[in-house]
């Protein structure tokens, strides 16, 4: 790991590496750094080997030039900064996961915590600028686009021959990435928080803005593009059942359930909404999707865009991957044919009672 410090006073510098001596000692890391005393050394110093920055807001005559210096970075590199500072209002925006904000009187310890939990995820070395992305757009540019250049050539019009060139591009760096989605994946894949809601699209997590209640909008992407959608269809989303919910399932003289049979009922519905019931499709808790929960296909609604604009907002929405087998478990309900029906209340039922038959005494 590799960090940047742009700070102008000695004593502050001299602080810095003691600190990340000891650190380093302390913690078994060898984090490694350079030093800018200035705006114009950052600026020239600053390249892709670097994971972090810690940046001073007040640097020598110029009482915001690190402003300068995190703009610098946000416009041309992908690591996360640490502002660290006696002046915490002279900063021009606003901090978040990825700018943390530090005053000089507390030291260096927690600013490198917070740099390392970032290189810990490793999303330094993904998009820092010499990872996975990079390597995988360099195969696409040198092993991919000359075969299909003169195609994008042929397009007189710039505009719409980038927008063609960027979605080739991205397709094709799926295949030079190694994505297993089913093994390794994580439930904030799922989602794309925050999205355009200027522009509709499908997979968009809404909600309607009275009753609070979740949707997400079905209609066929090429609808939605090329204008030609007068109706939108939406699904309602709805949380897999509470234990109270659940419990009300059960003989009325049960004794009060422990906690890891509630987790064990819990687990047990989950697995049949998520893997047997061909109108449920699962959703997992994440950002605005409050709770597990299963998109309910028989629970369609069609707004005119009219109404849909005055009583939903967008929230969020399904990324492209997970979008694509959500639609193939609807179309493949509704084609469906001579495939008998599933009782959910009774099979529920029936998987409860036998949970409870195993853990009465």
């Amino acid at each position: 790991m590799k960090i940047l410090l742009v700070e102008d006073e000695a004593s502050c510098i001299d602080d810095f590496k003691s600190t990340l001596k000891r650190y380093n000692h302390q913690n078994h890391k060898s984090i490694q750094y350079e030093i800018a005393r200035n705006v114009e050394e950052a600026d020239s110093m600053l390249n892709s080997s670097f994971d972090g920055a810690i940046v001073d807001l007040k640097l020598e005559s110029k009482v915001t030039g690190g402003n300068q210096v995190i703009r610098n970075i946000q416009e041309n590199f992908r690591i996360p900064i640490v502002v660290f500072t006696g002046t915490p209002s002279n900063l021009d925006q606003e901090v978040n996961p990825l700018l943390g904000l530090y005053l000089r009187d507390r030291g260096y310890d927690d600013v490198l915590n917070f740099l390392v939990e970032i290189y810990n995820t490793g999303l330094t070395q993904i998009l820092g600028g010499r990872g996975l992305f990079e390597k995988a757009m360099n195969e696409v540019f040198w092993t991919n686009i000359p075969q299909a250049i003169e195609h994008f050539q042929k397009n007189c019009n710039p505009e719409i021959s980038q927008v063609q060139l960027l979605r080739f591009t991205l397709a094709h760096m799926y295949e030079h990435i190694d994505l297993d989605f089913g093994s390794i994946s994580n439930t904030a894949e799922t989602y794309i928080y925050p999205v355009n809601d200027k522009v509709l699209q499908g997979g968009a997590l809404v909600q309607e803005i009275k009753s609070k209640e979740f949707y997400i909008l079905l209609t066929p992407a090429c609808d939605l593009a090329n204008s030609k959608a007068e109706f939108l269809q939406l699904a309602k989303i709805e949380p897999v059942k509470t234990l109270r919910e659940v419990t009300q399932l059960l003989p009325s003289d049960s004794k009060e359930l422990s906690k890891s049979q509630q987790s064990r009922i819990n687990s047990k519905i989950t697995n049949i909404v998520r893997n047997k019931i061909a109108r449920y499709h699962y959703l997992p808790k994440f950002g605005a999707v409050e709770y597990d929960s299963v998109v309910d296909f028989q629970n369609i609604s069609s707004l005119s865009l009219e109404q849909y604009s005055k009583t939903f907002r967008v929230l969020g929405g399904v990324s492209s991957y997970f979008y694509k087998d959500l639609l193939s478990r609807f179309s493949g309900l509704y084609s469906r044919q001579g495939s008998p029906d599933y009782d959910f209340t009774l099979e529920e039922s029936k998987v409860l009672l036998e949970l409870m038959e195993g853990l009465t005494p």
